[in-house]
């Protein structure tokens, strides 16, 4: 059988109900408690040391602050460079978080410096309501007091005229403690940024043209140029150093620093041009030689695999003879190949000047062509054969002649990600690592191999892709569907894909490449030393200005609201809300 426990008597339930309710006067807000004696103590129940403890929490938060803004207006004003060469060490990402969470945690011990002077006020902010009313408003009195309040039960009582001064001042002291949190950490970041730093490369020397042995082995740099033509026109692929600007040609540096994500400069020479193209009618051709303006020409074989006499039959040119289905078609001879200067390829040239032969004819001339020559200054091929047997003449040559009008200057070059510019300088050349007798060769024979070697497909035109591209109004050169054949580009189109291919074929002589028959494998380089500044990535902090200003704002009207909390509330106000104050506010004991 279970045992209760006594009731308390009557008289002292009675009692205790009286000491609880008093007058049992109740609200809509719930019970009034109302104490045996209506008037609150008035001696201070917490030491006055307090406020001394709250000045002091103020002060730091004002140093800590103040720290932080310091820090922040030389990040501003100038890059704040880190010390260990972190970037070496971690990433930018990871510098980034790490910094970031060092910032928080230094606003959080500002915060943490003054929160306890708004914790007490919102605490002491019943028993203000207590003195006022005499009254304790069960759900009302205490609102705001409690640790379970919020900022909507804060805001509730903020917008009411119950609010007193210390806690109207308190409140807005926390909502700037909030907005504090968020703009703080994001005034300072880390960020990268290119610090110059002295250091040495190697830039090519572009010396192929000296000590050449006649042979050969001469033409092993166009011949790279050749190679190097067809990768980057005809696949769309990239070989070495990207090309920046257009009609500039830079002397490279060493191929490892191609990868390079450093921004390197350095000095050299280099060479501005523009092709300027014109057709000119021959004079005399014979034994694959030419002559145009008073200056012989030699016709470029090396690069068709076969000798003279097969591309010439005593003078004559041979006819392009193509059998289908049991019959024979005569197609016009086309022909355009490359021009040597003197004839002698093997020797430095003593000018920058390419040319070109052109073999073709005319719808004038003939029902089908493959090369048209009718817009261009030609003269009648000498001693050709009548193809049609009624002695009709009916192929013509002309040469087109194309000057790059080449200068060779000073200049800064910029190599970055792989790609080389440069501002170019007035006056003569610096370094001196671009001979004049190289530049001339560069220009006159790069372009050797590249327009004149045969494709491996059967086509018995000479006419390869390199050559198509160059100077034909359609590069796939499909004249078999068309009877008016294909005719050359504009002059002004011709010198734009000059300058355009050159970009291709002059870089196996801006890598320094040096001719070595013995060695094809593996080339040599000429190369010189040079001094160079190279930007290297640090990390530094870095402040934003707008954040800074917005900071400022917010921590000067904490410290001044905090020092005018400091002024209004008294220590008696200070009564929190605790288990002590409400025993003797109610005089229970």
């Amino acid at each position: 059988m279970t045992m209760r426990p006594p009731s308390p008597r009557a008289s002292d339930a009675e009692k205790h109900q009286a000491r609880l309710h008093g007058s049992h006067e109740h609200t809509a807000a719930g019970a009034l408690i109302v104490p045996s004696e209506s008037q609150a103590p008035t001696h201070p129940l917490l030491p006055k040391s307090l406020k001394i403890i709250f000045a002091i929490r103020v002060c730091a938060f004002t140093l800590i602050e103040l720290g932080f803004i310091a820090l922040a207006s030389v990040a501003t004003s100038t890059f704040w460079a880190l010390p260990l060469h972190l970037s070496h060490i971690v990433s930018l990402t990871e510098a980034k978080a790490a910094f970031t969470a060092v910032f928080i945690v230094w606003h959080a011990l500002a915060v943490f410096a003054v929160k306890d002077i708004l914790i007490h006020i919102f605490s002491a902010e019943w028993m203000e309501q207590f003195r006022r009313s005499g009254k304790l408003i069960l759900r009302e009195t205490d609102v705001v007091s409690r640790m379970t309040a919020g900022y909507v039960d804060q805001i509730n009582h903020f917008g009411t005229r119950k609010a007193t001064i210390p806690f109207r001042v308190g409140f807005l002291c926390a909502l700037l403690l909030l907005a504090l949190n968020g703009i703080g950490p994001s005034v300072i970041t880390v960020n990268s940024i290119p610090v110059p730093k002295a250091m040495n490369i190697t830039i090519a020397n572009l010396t192929m043209t000296q000590n050449l042995i006649a042979g050969d082995e001469s033409l092993l740099v166009p011949d790279r140029a050749n190679l190097i033509v067809r990768l980057e026109q005809l696949e769309n692929s990239i070989y070495g150093f990207r090309a920046q600007q257009s009609n500039l040609l830079i002397p490279w540096p060493s191929s490892d620093l191609i990868s390079s994500d450093t921004k390197i400069q350095y000095q050299s020479d280099v060479i501005t041009y523009d092709f300027t193209c014109t057709w000119r009618a021959p004079t005399n051709i014979s034994n694959l030689n030419i002559q145009v303006d008073n200056q012989t020409w030699s016709i470029f074989t090396n690069g068709l695999a076969m000798t003279p006499n097969d591309l010439l039959d005593a003078g004559k040119p041979l006819p392009l003879v193509r059998s289908h289905s049991q019959t024979i078609f005569h197609i016009l001879f086309a022909v355009i190949l490359p021009l040597i200067m003197d004839g002698i390829p093997d020797e430095p040239t003593s000018s920058p000047q390419s040319g070109f032969i052109f073999v073709g004819s005319n719808t004038t001339l003939s029902n089908h062509v493959a090369l048209n020559l009718e817009s261009v200054p030609s003269f009648p091929f000498p001693g050709q054969a009548n193809l049609t047997g009624n002695g009709t003449t009916t192929l013509l040559f002309t040469s087109l002649m194309c000057d790059p009008q080449l200068k060779i200057s000073p200049a800064t070059v910029i190599l970055q990600s792989g790609a080389l510019s440069a501002n170019v300088h007035s006056g003569s050349p610096v370094v001196k690592n671009i001979p004049t007798e190289a530049a001339n060769t560069l220009f006159a024979q790069s372009l050797l191999f590249a327009a004149s070697a045969r494709e491996a497909y059967t086509d018995q035109s000479f006419v390869n892709d390199i050559a198509r591209i160059l100077f034909l109004t359609d590069p796939s050169f499909e004249h078999d569907d068309k009877p008016a054949g294909i005719k050359p580009l504009s002059t002004d189109d011709i010198n734009r894909q000059m300058n355009r291919v050159l970009l291709s074929s002059v870089k196996a002589f801006l890598s320094g490449y040096q001719p070595n028959s013995d060695n094809l494998t593996f080339p040599s380089f000429a190369m010189i030393n040079s001094d160079a500044i190279g930007e290297v990535e640090e990390f530094v902090l870095m402040g934003s200005k707008p954040f800074l200003i917005a900071l400022a704002v917010v921590d000067g009207i904490l410290i001044i609201l905090l020092a005018i909390l400091l002024s209004v509330v008294r220590v008696d106000q200070l009564q929190t809300f605790d288990l002590e104050n409400i025993v003797k506010a109610l005089k229970l004991h």
